[in-house]
């Protein structure tokens, strides 16, 4: 493996902590909204508890003259003014902190998402610098080629592609596929058999028909005809020098 596919495979790899990193800090948002709310919860439990007490004395004791009855309402009346107040404060507070909460998690995912941009665009830079310099950058069978190649997917240049690659993975289309372009064309006649043509949108596919795991059921989805297009031109422009048989990320950011 050469220099630069062992630094492009490393942010790669740095790419999946910063994947990893968001998923931590959505999950910590999760939690902690869900403990604002279960307080709030729990204060609204409790007041619909007493205020149901003070029902339950009102009603019993209408018609009687209890003093007993009389001190327990009293008792309950206090206990529901000071738990008004405290829902009241849970309420607007707990929600003041969730929203910040929130804006915090939100600027962290972001600060990690632009980090994946840096790094995706570095990875696109290392793979023209394997190209211009030649075949050699991009070693072939043997067991002497990279463990894995990186294309990226732009989501903000082609937002319809790259969220459909992206729904496709996370329901189990596959991200690491294995590029074959001899029989492209066979597969991508299977993938699209059963799937009508549109006068206004493009068919694309995932795993697309260039890569051996793409075919007969395959992902197929409408999108835009100019997003799809400009995807597929960018992918088969990263991998314009990687030989067939090789391993391949396709990785949206």
């Amino acid at each position: 493996m050469s220099d630069i596919n062992v630094i492009i495979t490393a942010v790669d790899k740095g790419m999946d902590i910063m994947d990893g990193y968001e998923r931590e800090v959505e999950d910590l948002r999760a939690r902690v909204a869900f403990d604002i709310q279960s307080v709030i919860s729990a204060v609204q439990s409790e007041k619909a508890y007493v205020d149901q007490k003070i029902d339950d004395i009102s009603y019993s004791s209408c018609d009687e003259d209890d003093n007993d009855s009389v001190q327990d309402a009293d008792k309950l009346g206090r206990q529901r003014e000071q738990l008004d107040g405290l829902l009241y404060q849970s309420t607007v507070r707990g929600n003041e902190l969730e929203a910040e909460w929130v804006m915090l998690c939100g600027q962290s995912v972001s600060l990690a998402e632009d980090s994946k941009r840096v790094m995706a665009d570095y990875i696109r830079k290392l793979n023209r610098i394997n190209y211009s310099g030649g075949s050699s950058g991009f070693s072939g069978g043997g067991g002497h080629g990279p463990e894995y190649y990186v294309v990226i997917v732009d989501s903000k240049k082609y937002p319809q592609t790259a969220e459909h690659i992206r729904t496709a993975q996370s329901i189990g289309f596959p991200e690491f596929v294995t590029l074959g372009r001899a029989d492209a064309a066979v597969r991508r006649k299977a993938s699209l058999a059963d799937v009508k043509t549109s006068p206004i949108y493009d068919r694309d596919e995932w795993p697309m028909a260039v890569f051996e795991e793409g075919g007969q059921g395959a992902n197929v989805v409408y999108v835009d005809g100019h997003d799809n297009r400009g995807a597929g031109s960018s992918i088969s422009w990263q991998m314009r020098n990687f030989p067939d048989g090789s391993r391949v990320r396709v990785r949206v950011i």
